[in-house]
């Protein structure tokens, strides 16, 4: 491909191509505390199209080092805040624990 004529591919499996943008080191997310008080009624009533379902039927994907920062993230938050109280509603039929 003309695009990448120009690439070093050797220098570039070296890591010694400085990247042409650096992203900024903040997360542009809720803080975890912000997500655990998630008001559920703010989704209530929301209904994902047949497009959507479709698109996300097959989704299996699950980055294992994401998944583990987070629960060392809240191993550690709990051990500052302590462990986390679930509230359980009699009226559903699903309940995580």
């Amino acid at each position: 491909m003309k695009f990448f004529e120009n690439v070093d591919w050797v220098e570039m499996e070296n890591m010694a191509v400085p990247p042409p943008f650096v992203p900024e080191r903040d997360i542009n997310a809720a803080s975890q505390a912000d997500i655990g008080f998630f008001d559920p009624s703010v989704i209530q009533g929301v209904k994902l199209s047949d497009t959507d379902q479709d698109m996300y039927k097959d989704w299996l994907f699950c980055s294992a080092t994401a998944f583990q920062h987070e629960i060392v993230e809240f191993m550690e938050w709990e051990v500052k805040q302590g462990p986390i109280t679930l509230v359980t509603h009699t009226n559903t039929c699903c309940n995580v624990s």
